[in-house]
């Protein structure tokens, strides 16, 4: 699973995952928990690239996004996305509003695939 937020510093994604004994298959520790601002383009790509796809499912044009997060639960991924509700004149009106759904569309699932790769290259292979 992984989370992307968009704060005064830029996106900064979190991630969790399991560590497993290589020998046995146990779970050494669970839900291990990493955060980092992201600086590489190419994940920048790819996570914008969601952003803009969760976008156009909000209907209401004074709904902001503030964040999403993919998890793979039942052998389907899944978007949830957190909002802000806002006036016209720019009043923030209701924050930490929730949606999600289940991810259909083939391009949205590579965009999510590609970022658990990148993650699993770049922050969860041994050195």
């Amino acid at each position: 699973m992984f989370i992307a937020l968009n704060t005064d510093g830029g996106d900064r994604v979190t991630y969790y995952y399991d560590t497993i004994d290589q020998e046995t298959g146990s779970i050494i520790g669970s839900q291990k928990k990493e955060h980092f601002f992201v600086l590489d383009s190419v994940l920048k790509e790819h996570i914008n690239k969601i952003r803009v796809y969760i976008r156009t499912r909000i209907e209401n044009p004074l709904y902001q996004l503030t964040s999403f997060m993919s998890i793979h639960i039942d052998n389907s991924d899944r978007i949830g996305f957190t909002f802000d509700k806002i006036d016209p004149t720019g009043r923030i009106l209701s924050t930490g509003n929730k949606d999600g759904f289940v991810v259909l569309d083939e391009g949205l699932k590579k965009e999510i695939t590609a970022i658990r790769e990148w993650l699993t290259i770049n922050k969860l292979q041994d050195e």
